[in-house]
């Protein structure tokens, strides 16, 4: 993470029954409203198109798209799955699964190739041809930092102690450039006609990270491609809960992401498909098996999937442990162009304290050939009885000049000159909080089209 008051630039640069009654931590299943997933829009594919369904960590695949990845099959679809972790930065599933407390770098990953393992014996109960399955091996709990700050630079993973992909010969190097060039090149591979992703505003950190990388990877892939790029739903797995639902669980989308710029779509699951879904599911022993990893609670007897786009960063109620101070909770995220300026409004809750850290970090993608390349920015935000300002840490051979960071009630204007940005951009940012180095809360992703000539500054 940034140091306190820098900004800095990259260039590019089963039991369905009593596991459904306690649902510990923040859970597909406290999805669940008052009135059942009614009035959605059931997903439907087509009989031949290519799926490929992207997991942060082996088990999302299960948990998000079970059911979608056996109606897919049995429609005749091609699948594939890549996962973008081994999941093997988990103390508590190491301890549990080596039957040890203690554990160190090995241990970490011999419980990254358990949990491709059961990624695998998962996969074969769903139907998946298991030459389709991609593991990417990039760092568990890393892939926020890759996308935020370690673009050119190695990051190295706080539980294998790895700075490339350990698992396989020729590992790639934990860099968000080189998990952006990855997705990239499976995309043009696969080709798919549709991409199923962890949604922009599910709490877990690496879940978000994945759909920002996804997100950044659309922008990438409309310049420098002829074709459109596929369809995008995003699907959740952890969200912040609400009342204990019923043992029959009818999952729909959380009040806070539904309205204009969403369109959530229903897949409900016949007997069969939800049974080898549990099945599935328990293959994951080292998930399973772990105290308070309520898996089983997280499996409802429809799936969800969003295939809108959040233009303004919807951010309400979206917090990835409790209980919060309230002066960590996101209250609003926008941009807003303004006279060559880009003005990023950041509000909490409540006044934001001096105890916690807060992070602004916006990501600009250039819409031609020669500015494809990506520039990302890190604004670290004050509070308290620190004056809210940002000290400039130039990664070039330049400084960027004329950004500003104004206190308002509850939270921060930033102001970012429009010169900073290519003429025509997408420009992606998001926020987080911070107690020390243990995120709290973040706020999702927001995006802004920003136009050629016309936009703002460029008069």
């Amino acid at each position: 993470m940034a140091a306190p008051g820098r900004v800095s630039f990259d260039r590019l640069n089963s039991n369905r029954g009593a596991g459904r009654h306690w649902l510990l931590g923040f859970t597909v299943a406290s999805l669940v409203a008052i009135h059942g997933a009614a009035g959605l829009d059931t997903l439907r594919l087509r009989p031949g198109e290519r799926i490929l369904v992207i997991a942060p960590h082996p088990d999302d695949d299960v948990l998000g798209c079970g059911g979608l990845i056996q109606h897919a099959l049995a429609a005749g679809d091609s699948v594939w799955v890549a996962y973008m972790t081994s999941g093997d930065g988990s103390w508590s599933s190491a301890a549990v699964t080596l039957g040890k407390p203690f554990i160190g770098a090995k241990d970490y990953l011999r419980l990254g190739r358990e949990r491709m393992a059961e990624a695998t014996d998962g996969a074969r109960v769903l139907g998946l041809p298991l030459n389709q399955l991609i593991f990417l091996g990039y760092p568990d709990r890393g892939l926020a930092p890759l996308w935020q700050e370690y673009w050119n630079d190695a990051f190295k993973s706080p539980a294998t102690a790895a700075t490339r992909n350990p698992y396989c010969v020729s590992g790639r190097r934990y860099t968000g450039a080189r998990v952006l060039a990855d997705v990239m090149a499976l995309l043009r591979r696969l080709r798919p006609d549709r991409v199923f992703a962890p949604h922009p505003c599910d709490a877990h950190t690496d879940h978000w990270a994945t759909a920002a990388i996804m997100a950044l990877a659309r922008e990438v892939w409309n310049v420098a491609e002829t074709t459109r790029f596929p369809l995008m739903y995003g699907y959740m797995v952890h969200y912040s809960p609400l009342p204990e639902p019923d043992e029959e669980l009818t999952l729909s989308p959380p009040r806070s992401l539904c309205g204009p710029r969403h369109h959530w779509l229903s897949l409900p699951l016949t007997d069969v498909e939800l049974a080898r879904k549990e099945n599935a599911l328990d293959r994951h022993v080292s998930q399973t098996g772990t105290p308070g990893n309520n898996l089983a609670g997280r499996i409802g007897l429809n799936e969800l999937f969003d295939e809108g786009r959040s233009d303004t960063g919807p951010v309400l109620d979206n917090a990835p442990a409790a209980p919060l101070p309230t002066s960590a909770r996101f209250d609003t995220l926008v941009a807003l162009p303004d006279r060559g300026t880009l003005t990023f409004r950041v509000l909490m809750k409540s006044r934001p304290t001096a105890e916690l850290r807060y992070s602004l970090f916006i990501h600009a993608v250039g819409r031609d050939l020669d500015s494809i390349l990506h520039r990302g920015l890190i604004v670290d935000l004050h509070a308290g009885d620190k004056a809210a300002g940002v000290t400039i840490m130039p990664e070039e051979s330049f400084i960027p000049a004329g950004i500003r960071v104004e206190p308002v009630p509850r939270g921060w204007e930033v102001g970012v000159p429009r010169a900073l940005f290519p003429q025509s951009c997408a420009v992606l940012y998001s926020a987080e909080t911070r107690w020390g180095s243990m995120l709290l809360n973040h706020s999702g992703l927001g995006e802004m089209q920003l136009p050629s000539e016309s936009g703002p500054g460029h008069q």
